[in-house]
């Protein structure tokens, strides 16, 4: 926190307190620390993945999908989104095999 105190826009330790509340299963927390990295840095492709995964774990469907497309299309070629909206369409009730299949295809 000190870090933080000391500079509100040091996305990295912004990250990593995020990335604290997330293992303990804070999802809320975590999601408002990775939403301030966003707005920081509107190319962190990290901060957008890991509010889509905060978002998804809360049963917020519509902005894990949203930043995991914000990540998508900074990073075109990272796995990682595509992975996580096609996981997302997947568990979809009911499921969406036309979207697992974009990303996942």
């Amino acid at each position: 926190m000190e870090k933080i105190q000391a500079n509100p826009k040091d996305a990295d330790s912004l990250m990593s307190l995020g990335d604290e509340y997330y293992k303990i299963g804070d999802f809320a927390t975590a999601g408002n620390w990775f939403t301030k990295v966003t707005e920081l840095e509107p190319a962190n492709v990290r901060g957008f993945l890991a509010l889509g995964a905060t978002a998804f774990n809360q049963g917020d469907l519509a902005t894990a999908e949203k930043a995991w497309k914000q990540a998508a299309a900074i990073d075109e070629n990272g796995v990682e989104a595509h992975y996580d909206l096609g996981f997302l369409y997947l568990n979809a009730q009911p499921a969406d095999m036309a979207g697992v299949q974009r990303e996942w295809g």
